[in-house]
């Protein structure tokens, strides 16, 4: 595809063109493979670097708002800057990443490109930046606003301890304990503990 395609394909996905044009720019330069996907339960995108002869690969959740879809991008875009550099040999989320990140977005930090309170959670962010973008509680929340579907879901973190909930997957837990990053969550069908996001979408039963 040309520079023109696929900057024709991605006006949709962004609030704004001037952001097709630049992620365009970008998928032609490192010649990257973008895979719109359906949704995932645990994840919003990944990325893989080259291997067995194929270039890098983004893939990305289908059901983002635009927002949603703009920082999502951005995230595993500084990824791949990451692994170009140092390869495996770094934290996923380390320093290294956090400052690719902060570098790749920081032009966009401005009333062009986010409304006010996207904004003023993603300045809070890449101020003291101790999760990744991808799973810090206050701005997944602000950036599913804009979601356009009420789907009754709630974020786990929201539910009281010892609640029991479903994921969209069907799947049954009872809300545990709260771990560092996590909440420690009994399935009810196998009684496996597993640990699972605060901002996790789910079902309250």
């Amino acid at each position: 595809m040309t520079n023109q395609q696929i900057r024709d394909s991605l006006v949709k996905w962004v609030p704004v063109p001037q952001l097709a044009d630049i992620f365009a720019e970008w998928i032609v330069e490192y010649r990257i493979k973008v895979v719109v996907t359906r949704s995932r339960k645990t994840k919003r995108a990944t990325y893989m670097p080259p291997q067995r002869g194929a270039g890098h690969k983004i893939t990305i959740n289908h059901d983002l708002n635009p927002y949603g879809f703009v920082v999502t991008f951005i995230h595993e875009m500084a990824h791949l800057i990451t692994w170009n550099e140092y390869q495996n040999n770094v934290r996923p989320h380390g320093k290294e990443w956090k400052l690719n990140f902060k570098k790749l977005i920081t032009p966009y930090l401005n009333h062009d490109y986010f409304p006010p309170d996207i904004l003023t959670q993603l300045v809070n962010y890449m101020n003291n930046p101790a999760a990744s973008s991808c799973s810090d509680a206050g701005l997944m929340k602000v950036l599913d606003r804009y979601n356009d579907d009420d789907d009754g879901m709630e974020y786990l973190e929201d539910l009281p301890l010892d609640t029991e909930f479903a994921l969209k997957d069907g799947r049954v837990f009872k809300k545990l304990n709260k771990l560092r990053k996590y909440y420690q969550c009994e399935e009810r069908k196998s009684k496996s503990m597993y640990r699972i996001s605060p901002v996790a979408r789910v079902k309250r039963l």
